[in-house]
């Protein structure tokens, strides 16, 4: 046998030592191949892919960066690399080799997938049309649609999304990721039956992991099927013990089932990970939205104690800093922070807020500026812009916060088929408290002592439901027609344009001590607030107990309050931009507060 076809016949034997997981062997074999022959390229290709499977992924670099010396026109070679460096974040060199590869072959496969992968990873605008280009030449390529899928996904085009995922699928039934993304964006688009269908066939297909699991739950949790949702929660942790998505989704799964020991599973994780500055931050959060600052602190410290250089577990003691009511501390906290952690949305939102309480007004205003420079219809910066304009008395906070134009009172008739619309609310009320099957109130949400329905009334059937429903675009239609001429650059008026369309819709029951901490709604353009049942105290016009309130924003800012209130009543929706700061206050009484609550995009946000 000559000299060649042994090293051949070594590298067939490698490649055999690397499917049965024999990493080592494989490399060690590729390196007496690449010594005895240093311009054979294929030894060095086979042995960097042997060392990425070990995870020397520097010196795998090193040996495909020698084997497209010696081959550089081999798309594979190219190809190989460019997944390397994609997993090492290098995005520009890794954009350049998937670019170098297609130069080299239009029609090599995975060095067009993998550009869009990258692509996707980014969330970068160019990934659809670079997908679209694609498909032009090659439209049987699933992967393409695939990652068309991916992209539009991305970009809030959820319907686009389902046809490229489902034209991938037809291309390749048994594309099991394509099967699994397609139920997760059925699942985020609230349709749980047929996202759980779509699981079961990745799973059918070979797919498992933590990513699954995660979904699945989430699919279930929509369903109220509660149990199997914690034990596939579980399942996810088990196979991915620091998943942080499954953990905090886990967590509040259990502490809006009335579970004491909601945390139990963060904290195994973090013991068994004391240095894992994610789950650290991630278990903050969740600690905050239950009301444990105190806990919260004690957590994040803990993590700086062991790397007080860490950017999140700083910003994440800012936020519970601010949370406590110390807004000179967090602002300070945040001052230290380095400069390129700075463009983090995170980062930012939490600065304006921070000054804002830490009376820096014009601070404030700049950077909630800056912000909608990069981002025009960032809910939260608009609000923030709003407060800061108020403090500074700045013609922007009448614009941005026009109370008589902006909010807007609608006191429904009864839909056909109902004598009154006290028969009517009777009759929601009914149906809406079936639905509400938890014991607290939603971690991550503005609702205090009460409790959420968890699946969208849009995926309900129940006549009452669907004729609330349907009694809906009449008021919509007139608050569009009432509200000023448009303005482009205005984020309530340039976006009333097109059609309009429901993004989701929730009850909300509210008992004893219930209210809303003040918020805004971030993916909305217009929210609102319709009531069912309404207890006697909000008759009251001293006391505006369950009331509604705008113009106060979530953490305190020296002399900035409520400036508007909008009392309760039964029959009655309010509708107003979903950027502007509200909330309500607290129910005293033992009567409950049964409301409902959507959320309109228009043709703009599309």
């Amino acid at each position: 046998m000559s000299a060649p076809d042994n090293h051949s016949h070594a590298l067939r034997a490698a490649a055999k030592l690397l499917e049965s997981g024999r990493a080592h062997e494989a490399a060690e074999l590729c390196r007496r191949v690449a010594t005895d022959a240093p311009a054979f390229a294929d030894a060095h290709q086979m042995l960097g892919v042997a060392l990425r499977r070990l995870g020397e992924l520097d010196a795998a670099d090193r040996a495909m960066l020698r084997s497209i010396e010696l081959a550089p026109d081999r798309a594979d070679f190219l190809t190989n690399r460019a997944n390397l460096l994609r997993a090492l974040a290098r995005h520009a060199e890794a954009e350049e080799n998937y670019r170098a590869a297609i130069h080299r072959d239009t029609q090599f496969r995975p060095a067009r997938s993998g550009l869009l992968r990258l692509l996707n990873d980014k969330e970068d605008p160019r990934a659809e049309t670079e997908a679209v280009a694609m498909l032009a030449v090659d439209p049987s390529d699933a992967d393409l649609w695939h990652e068309l899928g991916v992209a539009l996904r991305i970009r809030g085009r959820l319907a686009e999304a389902e046809a490229a995922y489902r034209r991938a699928i037809e291309m390749r039934p048994a594309y099991a990721v394509a099967w699994h993304n397609l139920g997760a964006l059925l699942s985020q688009q609230r349709r749980p039956e047929e996202a759980l269908a779509a699981f079961d066939r990745a799973r059918a297909l070979g797919a498992k992991g933590a990513a699954l699991h995660y979904n699945r739950a989430r699919a279930l949790h929509d369903l109220d099927r509660f149990d199997e949702c914690e034990a596939e929660l579980l399942d996810a942790i088990s196979s991915a013990p620091g998943h942080t998505d499954s953990l905090v989704m886990l967590a509040r799964v259990r502490f809006a089932r009335g579970d004491a020991q909601y945390a139990r599973s963060f904290e195994i994780a973090i013991a068994a990970d004391p240095a894992n500055a994610s789950l650290r931050t991630a278990f903050a959060a969740v600690l905050r939205d239950a009301g444990d600052s105190d806990r919260a602190r004690v957590v994040i410290e803990e993590g700086l104690r062991r790397d007080d250089s860490d950017a999140s577990l700083r910003i994440a003691l800012a936020a519970t800093l601010q949370e406590s009511g110390d807004g000179d501390a967090a602002s300070r906290m945040l001052e230290q922070v380095e400069q390129r952690q700075r463009s983090r949305i995170s980062y930012q939102h939490l600065a304006i807020s921070t000054l804002l309480s830490a009376s820096r007004p014009q601070e404030a205003l700049a950077l909630a500026r800056h912000r909608r420079s990069q981002a025009p219809f960032d809910q939260i910066a608009i609000a923030h812009e709003a407060v800061a304009a108020r403090v500074l008395g700045d013609a922007a906070y009448e614009v941005l916060y026009d109370y008589d134009s902006f909010v807007q009172v609608f006191d429904l008739p009864s839909p056909p088929g109902w004598t009154s619309i006290e028969q009517f609310n009777e009759q929601l009320h009914d149906a809406l408290t079936d639905l509400h099957r938890l014991q607290a109130h939603p971690l991550g949400q503005s609702l205090r002592n009460g409790t959420q329905t968890t699946r969208s009334l849009l995926a309900q059937s129940h006549p009452v439901i669907r004729a609330f429903l349907d009694s809906l675009p009449a008021p919509i239609a007139q608050y569009r027609e009432r509200l000023p001429r448009r303005i482009e650059a205005h984020p309530l008026l340039a976006r009333n344009i097109g059609t309009a369309s429901l993004v989701g819709c929730w009850s909300v029951r509210l008992a004893r001590g219930g209210f809303h901490v003040n918020h805004v709604h971030p993916e909305g353009w217009l929210s609102s607030a319709y009531y069912v049942t309404v207890p006697a105290e909000s008759i009251d016009t001293s006391k505006r107990a369950g009331w509604l309130k705008f113009g106060e924003p979530r953490f305190a800012v020296p002399g900035i309050t409520a400036e508007r209130f909008v009392q309760p009543k039964s029959g009655r929706l309010v509708l107003f931009p979903s950027y502007m700061w509200h909330g309500t206050t607290p129910l005293e009484a033992d009567e409950v507060r049964l409301s409902i609550a959507f959320d309109l995009i228009t043709t703009l946000d599309r």
